[in-house]
Formats: structure tokens, sequence, C-alpha cells
């Protein structure tokens, strides 16, 4: 079998279970996955496999594809792994960035305002993250902060609009680590990622408690 097509179907799966066109919680089918995707049996299958790795599904015998809630459980998993891999990354890794994309990302930041699309400012969040991490030579705490990432942005795509404050606040907290990088005050910067994702796991855990009909608790 083709490696693009078990690719392509891991690929195609994995964007719309963190699109949310799958939602958490719900149960789909291999048949309803070879009509969505127009892919065979065998590289759905294959793709499966790596997505439960992922934690992104659960494949139950004789009753289907579960796709995983985002719990309270999972929340805190998430932000336990983020605090141990971001703020270590910038304090040991932060003299690889380089000034220029540093600088660019700093000025993009600063823009943000009320009246900017939320899947702009969705977007931004991401290149920031991905690009503090993507200097990391070790490749075990990169695949580690890719994983997390997908489920960051699931949680995302369900709050969207609803979490419209506390996107923009969370710019002005980026300005802050990238102010510190800029300076090369690598301390700093890992101070300020991890007061970051402190008040985001705060604003996450606040909202889950409030929508819990939507969102699953830990089981």
């Amino acid at each position: 079998m083709s490696k693009n097509l078990k690719a392509k179907a891991y690929d195609l799966i994995k964007e719309k279970i963190i699109n949310c066109q799958y939602q958490p919680g719900s149960l789909i089918s291999e048949e309803m996955l070879q009509n969505d995707i127009s892919a065979s049996r065998t590289p759905i299958r294959e793709a499966l496999g790596k997505l439960e790795q992922e934690n992104l599904l659960s494949v139950m015998p004789k009753k289907g594809i579960r796709i995983s809630p985002i719990s309270l459980n999972e929340m805190n998993m998430i932000f336990e792994v983020r605090l141990l891999i971001e703020p270590y990354s910038l304090l040991n890794y932060g003299y690889m960035l380089q000034e220029e994309k540093l600088l660019s990302l700093y000025q993009s930041v600063e823009k943000c305002s009320d009246a900017m699309d939320i899947r702009e400012m969705f977007a931004l969040d991401d290149e920031l993250h991905n690009y503090l991490n993507s200097v990391v030579p070790n490749l075990y705490i990169r695949r580690q902060f890719d994983i997390i990432s997908a489920q960051n942005r699931r949680y995302r795509i369900l709050t969207g609009e609803q979490l419209r404050g506390r996107v923009i606040a969370s710019m002005k907290e980026h300005a802050a680590v990238l102010k510190s990088c800029l300076k090369k005050e690598w301390e700093n910067a890992a101070e300020n990622m991890k007061e970051h994702l402190l008040i985001s796991k705060n604003s996450s855990f606040e909202f889950l408690l409030k929508n819990n009909v939507l969102f699953e608790k830990a089981e």
C-alpha cells in the first residue's frame, strides 16, 4: 500500500477531528470514514491506529470509533505537558530563535485588537507557539508538542468566540514572552511563558466547568 494513501487518510481524519467535524465524544464508523474521505479500509485502519496513539480517538470493537471527549482530565494533562515543555524549551534553546522572526511575531501580536477575526488570532497563536518550539533539536520534545497542539486546536475550535476576551488577553502575554526573547532574557521568557500557560489553564478549566453539558468530565 502506498505511503501516500496512508498519510492522506491520516491527515484527512485528523483534520476532521481537530476541526470538530467529528464532535468530541461522538461515535463514527469505518464505513462513514470510507465515504467521507474516499479511502479504502486498509489505509483508514492504519490511520486509526496512529490517531489512537495520539489520544484523538478510541477504536472499540463491535461498537465503532469514539472521538475522544474534551474533559477536565484531558485539559489538565495537556497543560501539565505544556508547562513542562514550553518554558523549558525557551530557557534551553531560545538562543536558537531568529531575531527577525521574533520581531515579526511581536509586531503582529501588538497589532491584535478586538476587531480582529478570531481565526486570525488563532492562526497567529499557532504560528507563535509552533515557531518557539520548532528550533528545539530534541525530536521527542517536538513530537510531544505536536500531539498536544492538535488537542489544543480542537478545544479552541469548540470555544471560538466564547473566549474572545481571553484570546485578546493572551496576545498581551505573548508580547511579554517575545519582548523577553528579543532581549535574550531567557529566564524571563521562560517565566513569562509559564505565567501565560497557567492563566490559559485556569481560563480553560473555568469554561469547562461552566459548560459541563457540552464537555464530558473525567471518567
